[in-house]
């Protein structure tokens, strides 16, 4: 007889789960290709934060400038963010919360803190 996840609607359909062995994990030291775009936006945030406060003290002589780099500043923002949720760990922990369950650290996964 077929066995059933919990998840799926009839025998013979896929669920969607992605079942991991973490005994043929790979871990690395290096951060994601995501967490990196993530520096590198951070890096461009932070430019355009000195921008602002370097050009506020300018007064009125910036406006345009000033004005161009909240908005950008806004953008970089919701950048990360929508980055930040893009991240594997994230959505993980996210799809313990909708199961109803809280995502904890793993004794077997090295580096998992949940986030």
């Amino acid at each position: 007889m077929k066995q059933r996840c919990c998840r799926q609607h009839r025998i013979g359909e896929v669920c969607g789960a992605k079942l991991v062995d973490m005994d043929n994990v790979t871990r690395v030291d290096e951060d994601c290709k995501i967490c990196q775009e993530i520096i590198v936006k951070q890096r461009r945030l932070q430019k355009e934060r000195d921008n602002i406060a370097r050009w506020s003290r300018e007064g009125e002589r910036f406006a345009a400038s000033l004005e161009k780099a909240r908005r950008e500043e806004k953008l970089i923002m919701q950048q990360i963010e929508e980055l930040r949720l893009r991240r594997p760990s994230v959505i993980v922990k996210l799809n313990w919360e909708a199961r109803g369950t809280i995502a904890t650290p793993s004794p077997g996964i090295p580096g998992y803190h949940g986030v």
